[in-house]
């Protein structure tokens, strides 16, 4: 398996495999129905990405894409002077879950928002999930939670 990993562009994100695993992706995370149908808003990740406040890091196995990681980059509301990384996004395709390409693609994550700046990363996870696991085991910290309710 040679899987390399990549910052693209968002408009990769609008290649049709990635789409699917896009579709997928949701399928298997939206905890509302409101989010339930993909609509990525690329006008606004097109606009952050210009101002250089998103990235998107591919991992491809002989060209074909398995996993993508998303992430936000600015500085912290709150904590000035702090550049903030916010993973946004991060999906591994199911065959290639169980393998190390989770951990390789979040590791490009970081060493990407690393060569940006940022001293703090942060990433959205269920705690009972296989990711929150990973999370947890690798030293990561929950500093809060967010509750959701349609209104």
């Amino acid at each position: 398996m040679a899987i390399s990993f990549a910052v693209e562009t968002v408009d990769a994100m609008l290649a049709p495999e990635i789409q699917a695993m896009m579709a997928q992706h949701l399928a298997d995370v939206a905890p509302l129905d409101v989010w339930r149908t993909l609509d990525a808003g690329v006008g606004m990740y097109h606009q952050c990405e210009a101002a250089g406040m998103f990235y998107v890091v591919v991992a491809r196995d002989g060209g074909v894409p398995v996993g993508y990681s998303g992430t936000f980059i600015g500085p912290h509301r709150f904590c000035v002077g702090t550049i903030f990384a916010n993973n946004d996004m991060l999906f591994v395709a199911p065959a290639f879950r169980g393998t190390n390409v989770a951990l390789r693609l979040m590791r490009a994550t970081v060493a990407e928002a690393k060569r940006r700046g940022a001293s703090v990363m942060g990433w959205a996870a269920r705690p009972d999930s296989r990711f929150g696991q990973m999370l947890a085991r690798s030293g990561h910290v929950v500093a809060e939670s967010l509750y959701l309710r349609e209104i």
